[in-house]
């Protein structure tokens, strides 16, 4: 039983979804999505070019080791005055002439410290950044699972919240015309309101959680997926493997993308360190320049053309500088310290996330098996403290706990599932060893339906599934019994009475057994005595052969009629003279009749009906002229769910 109702709430929750989906549109899984958000995510991108621009410090150093070569050529037009001059034979003039330099120059680092301890700090930043960019590949890994999830997550809460409301709206509706008959107390329907409107205030707050959360994978890939595909309900739990903590802490201590990161910045520093005191030391610089110079003219008349070879050997000694180099020395010792505790810091942060990941994943299995039964446990409960309420035997309190205890479950079993699936992956995250074959095992996993991301149709399609439910076939009806939870333990083959007018509607060779009958009283199942007024009904002639006086034996009527008829249900319970008085009041005396059937408890209870309809158009106009009292918490039902649910009083089955 219970595996039945929990494939009906399946059922219902992927028709719901998949309904929306237009037949051209594919899904989109997880590997997919991953694929998106490398082309597009702004911080995997951002990651990576600032791991381009970061691993050009190794050619910038090594630039410093190598020759630095200069050419320089020039061309000058010079003019020349003598203002006065001491010089009898050149006592006055001008001039004018061109001069053509050009130059080559090479210079050569034999020796410094400083070059070379920058040398040895590019090659662990480019260590350092090669870490920090797998940091940022297995962090998409991550996030793109956890916005995944948390967006199939969220909409396992939505559904599991949605079918909280339809049900304590059917409770709240069966609560109120209890009340109207005298059945219930004020402060069950009260408590009833208010757990009614609470579960919607929720509905509303879920509902724009999982807005947020499908936006998440937009602000990951760029645009909006048109669809997901599920996880479904064969989900493999397994233990992680080596299924020993301590390998997975070595592991993470050895290949942990951000603990390599850091022990590469505090080599960083170290050689930043060593750098600054490079200041201290002499330099010593080889210098080969050659020159040429060609003067057009002079000012003394006549040019000339020089070539000039020069070899310079350039010994540099630093001797004050103002007290920098110290000050930057001790900056960087200090830098130094502060890589070392951010290390041991990163150390301690590794072993720990470790673990956490490796206890939440063996947990996470004890946790989905245990929530699993959970959930069938509070779906039985619920049935049984719907049973008792109508019964009488427990107050609303007890309903409406057990329906909020069940949304409970279901939202953490839906949740313990991904999180199953994401301490999978910070498991890998923390040992360092994540990867796209890992998102690739999990998309395998990816077995269920495919759902809108358009929260706004899913809804439209929730309120257009609630407007018809009545026109739907009797298996869609068991699904939704599941999830109102209205008469869910109920099996009901109906009795149903028919006026003339509404069976005017069916063939006279569908109604060939049935003959009209008046009666004083209104004809019921029961074998009491009736103390309503008349009511127009038809009865078959077998029927009609078990009455006895004030007794009727009425089994079975619901089985002459067409299957594809519609009633209404408008009231149930297991007071018949409650049931009576509000035919009574209401002046349904030739609109409707009650029947009894049996629970599986044994108890009968009353089901007050109307006659059969041939849609469900028909069924809503009847409704639409009754009295407004009786309008609320009606419910259109098929005439084959009924005959199938239907559970004969004393028959024991």
């Amino acid at each position: 039983m219970a595996k039945l109702k929990q494939l009906r709430s399946r059922v219902g929750a992927t028709l719901l979804w998949t309904a929306v989906l237009p037949a051209s549109v594919q899904a989109e899984n997880l590997l997919e999505v991953y694929q998106q958000a490398r082309e597009n995510d702004p911080v995997y991108l951002a990651g990576f070019h600032d791991h381009e621009a970061s691993k050009e410090v190794y050619d910038q150093a090594l630039a410093l080791l190598l020759p630095n070569i200069k050419f320089d050529i020039s061309h000058t037009e010079r003019s020349q005055d003598i203002v006065s001059s001491e010089n009898p034979v050149f006592g006055s003039g001008s001039t004018s002439y061109p001069i053509d330099e050009y130059s080559l120059s090479i210079t050569q680092s034999v020796y410094s410290f400083a070059n070379w301890a920058g040398f040895k700090k590019s090659k662990e930043d480019v260590k350092r950044v090669a870490a920090e960019l797998e940091d940022v590949r297995q962090d998409l890994v991550m996030r793109v699972a956890e916005a995944y999830f948390t967006a199939l997550k969220e909409r396992d809460s939505y559904l599991a919240v949605t079918a909280e409301v339809t049900a304590l709206e059917k409770h709240y509706e069966l609560v109120q015309n209890q009340r109207e008959e005298g059945l219930a107390r004020m402060t069950d329907l009260l408590d009833s309101q208010a757990r009614y409107m609470q579960a919607q205030a929720r509905q509303v707050e879920i509902s724009n959680d999982l807005r947020d959360a499908i936006q998440g994978l937009r602000e990951l890939t760029g645009t909006l997926p048109d669809s997901l595909v599920t996880l479904g309900d064969g989900l493999e739990l397994v233990s992680p493997e080596p299924l020993d903590v301590q390998t997975w802490v070595e592991s993470a201590q050895k290949q942990n993308p951000m603990l390599l990161a850091k022990q590469s910045a505090l080599a960083v520093a170290w050689q930043e360190a060593r750098l600054q005191k490079g200041g201290h030391y002499p330099t010593l610089d080889l210098v080969v320049t050659h020159q040429n110079v060609d003067n057009g003219g002079s000012l003394f008349g006549g040019g000339n053309e020089v070539e000039t070879q020069d070899i310079l050997l350039k010994f540099t000694l630093p001797i004050y500088s103002g007290g920098a180099v110290s000050s930057k020395v001790r900056e960087t010792i200090n830098l130094h310290n502060k890589a070392k505790d951010e290390l041991e810091q990163e150390w301690r942060k590794a072993g720990r996330e470790t673990r956490a990941a490796f206890s939440g994943v063996a947990g996470a299995i004890t946790k989905v098996n245990a929530l699993q039964r959970s959930v069938d446990a509070y779906e039985l409960a619920v049935d049984a403290k719907r049973t008792s309420f109508e019964s009488g035997l427990i107050s609303s309190v007890s309903v409406l706990d057990a329906e909020r205890d069940l949304f409970i479950a279901r939202s953490d079993f839906s949740a313990a599932r991904y999180e199953y699936l994401l301490n999978t992956l910070r498991l890998k995250r923390a040992a360092g060893t994540l990867g796209v074959q890992d998102l690739e095992r999990i998309n395998a996993e990816l077995q269920g339906t495919e759902v809108t991301t358009d929260v706004d149709a899913m809804q439209a399609q929730d309120n257009a599934a609630v407007l018809t439910s009545g026109s739907v076939g009797a298996e869609s009806l068991a699904a939704a019994d599941v999830q109102s939870g209205v008469q869910s333990s109920v099996q009901v083959r109906s009795v149903v009475f028919l006026n003339e007018e509404s069976a005017s509607v069916y063939s006279d060779e569908l109604l060939a057994e049935v003959s009209p009958v008046e009666s004083d009283a209104l004809v019921t199942t029961d074998t009491a005595a009736s103390d309503m007024s008349s009511a127009v009904s038809f009865v078959s002639p077998k029927a009609a052969a078990a009455v006895s006086g004030t007794e009727m034996q009425a089994d079975g009527w619901l089985n002459q009629l067409p299957n594809d008829a519609f009633v209404v249900q408008l009231a149930k319970g297991a007071n018949e003279k409650g049931i009576q008085k509000f035919v009574r009041r209401h002046g349904l005396e030739d609109q409707a009749a009650y029947y009894r059937t049996e629970r599986e408890s044994g108890q009968v209870v009353f089901v007050l009906i109307t006659s059969p309809f041939s849609t469900v158009a028909d069924a809503k106009a009847a409704v639409a002229e009754m009295p407004v009292a009786v309008q609320k918490g009606i419910w259109v039902r098929n005439v084959s769910t009924l005959q199938d649910l239907y559970r004969q009083p004393g028959s024991g089955a």
